[in-house]
Order: C-alpha cells, then structure tokens, then sequence
C-alpha cells in the first residue's frame, strides 16, 4: 500500500508522501508548498502557498514558511517560490499580489518609480494611493507623515535677550520635523529646532538649537547635516516647544560660550516688535496731522532716523541717532533740511 510510513518503507517526516508501493519511494512536497500530513499517499497533501506569499522552504511542515511578498514585489499564483519585482513605474504593498501604478500606503506618496515617501509637513494622504499627497484645508495642519489634518499650529514665540539682535524677534512655526516638534523662523532668516543628537552620534542629546541654517524635515538626528555640533546657540530640553519664561541658554557671544539669560513668550502675532512700533508711529503721526487747524501756513515735519554706519532704518524711532527736521517753506514743496544730533 503506498504511503510514507506504512510497512514497507521507513517513516518519514512531515511533508513527505510517496503514490506508489515500495521503498525509497517518499517524495518532498516541492517549494512554495506545505504539509503536515503523515503517511500521506497524495501530492494532494501538499497546500500551496497562497497568492501574495512565497516559500522556498523544500520539506515545510507548516504554513508559516509562505512569507508575505515585501513592499514593491507581488506573487499572483498559488505556489510561488519567490516573489517577483514590479516593474518601473509601479508600486506594491506588503503581501501583495499584484502591482499598481505608483500605490502607496496612507501617509506616503510616490517620489520614484519603485519609492514612496512620507507626505511633507501640512499635506496629508488618507489611504492607500497612487496620488500625490494633498495639502491640508485652509485652517488645519499636519506633521510629517500625517494621514490627516488634525495638529493645530503653534502659536509664534518672541525671543529676547540674545547677544546678537538677529536672533531675536518674532519666530513663526514654520514645519514639523521628524521628532513631532515644530521648527521656528524669524525675519531674519533665524531658525530655533529641536535636535535628538545634533551630530548624529549621540552626543550632545536633546537639544533646542537657534542657528541661520534650516533644519531637515526627514532627518531623525542631526537636522543641519554636518554632521557636527554647530550653531549659535543651545538649551538642553525635551519639551515640544522652545522652553518658555526665562531660561539659560549657552549661546556664542564674542566667540566664547556664555550662559545667558534668554526670555522667550508664546503669542498669536505675526508682527515684529519694530513692526508694532511703525504702527503706532504711524497712527500718532496722522492723528496730529488730523488735529492741526488748517489754516496753518507752514507745516513741520519731524522725522526721527537712526544713524549706523551712514543707513538709516526707516521708520524705526531710537532715541540714540539723529534728529531730521524738513520745513516746507512755500506751496512749491521746496524745503530746507536741517540736522541736529539728538
């Protein structure tokens, strides 16, 4: 009678069956098949691997040799060996069994014809797609990566007290960064990050940065890549935002380190302090204007301007400068300026 372990032949293992009388006649179940049948007299016996897997396991006994097909590569028979690789231009999930034109999971999008890549800061992707990821709805924001808009912004922060004015000012929340922490920019083109390891190395861990180089989006350690600890300036902290109050910062002042107090508020303006100050300028200026009786023949203009290295800032009143006095003389508009130190 045919059948591995019946008395004519030696028992043999799982996933073995023999269909005819006699020794020596015991066959394996072939690759990208399973059994865990004893005495078996069939190849019947023997289960395939199903579609989106393969084994190439000889003798398996079980079915957890067929091994989903890895992202970008499919099988679309019973069986399979090996999982075969999508062809340019197209994309696979994990256990696939087919390939699509450029599919990729929620959260991802196709940057190449065998990659995806996590959807940037605000842009989102809410399934499995072969679409571009979208941007958020006006209002809303996203992190890295997101599969939906759901992160509010943060609010801006004002930064004082650094030794160098081009660090301070009003930083707007810019992107997020691969931490789930979001990097800061002011006008001057500043940047305030946080960094796990800001040399990739794992020294110097945990570190809120300001720095005039712009932080990576996708890097999980060392966001400025050069793969050295440089910057402005540092505290050691893992909050998700810039620590707020008063807090010592190192920054390099003069070309050596020094503890220096930094204050840093939360605030939901977009104007810098001198913009503030125009404002109001602006606003007292044409409210005197306003009050003058208009039959006054000569009008004086004040204007307040601040002398550094002959440029004046426009429309920024400092005490320490020069005072400006335009008189307008005749209805010619031809004056007489006038200079005074202040």
């Amino acid at each position: 009678m045919a059948g591995c372990g019946q008395a004519l032949v030696p028992r043999l293992h799982k996933n073995n069956y023999s269909d005819v009388d006699g020794p020596g006649t015991c066959k394996r179940c072939g690759a990208g098949k399973h059994s865990s049948s004893l005495s078996a007299m069939s190849a019947d016996t023997c289960l395939p691997c199903e579609a989106g897997k393969a084994s190439s396991t000889l003798g398996a006994t079980s079915e957890s040799t067929c091994v989903p097909c890895q992202v970008n590569t499919f099988s679309d028979s019973l069986s399979a060996e090996l999982c075969t690789p999508c062809t340019e231009g197209t994309f696979s999930l994990e256990g696939s069994s087919t390939c699509s034109a450029a599919t990729c999971p929620a959260g991802q999008e196709p940057t190449s014809s065998t990659e995806c890549s996590p959807c940037q800061s605000n842009t989102f992707s809410s399934s499995n797609s072969t679409d571009l990821c979208s941007p958020c709805p006006t209002g809303k924001f996203s992190g890295y990566g997101a599969v939906e808009c759901l992160l509010d912004k943060p609010l801006s922060i004002i930064v004082s007290g650094m030794c160098l004015s081009i660090y301070d000012g009003v930083y707007q929340a810019k992107y997020e960064t691969a931490s789930r922490r979001w990097y800061y920019e002011n006008d001057n083109g500043m940047f305030i990050y946080f960094d796990p390891t800001c040399d990739g190395s794992g020294g110097n861990p945990n570190l809120w940065i300001v720095d005039n180089s712009e932080p990576s989006t996708t890097a999980v350690n060392d966001l400025d890549g050069d793969s050295t600890c440089t910057f402005a300036g540092y505290i050691t902290s893992t909050s998700m935002t810039p620590p707020t109050g008063t807090n010592t910062w190192k920054i390099l002042c003069d070309g050596s380190w020094t503890d220096v107090p930094i204050t840093i508020t939360e605030s939901d303006t977009t104007e810098t302090p001198d913009t503030i100050l125009e404002s109001i300028l602006i606003v007292s200026f044409l409210t005197i204007l306003i009050s003058l009786p208009f039959i006054v023949p000569r009008v004086y203009v004040m204007c307040l301007r601040f002398a550094r290295r002959n440029q004046f800032s426009k429309g920024k009143l400092i005490i320490d400068g020069r005072m400006t006095i335009y008189r307008n003389l005749s209805p010619s508009g031809k004056g007489i300026q006038h200079t005074e130190s202040v």
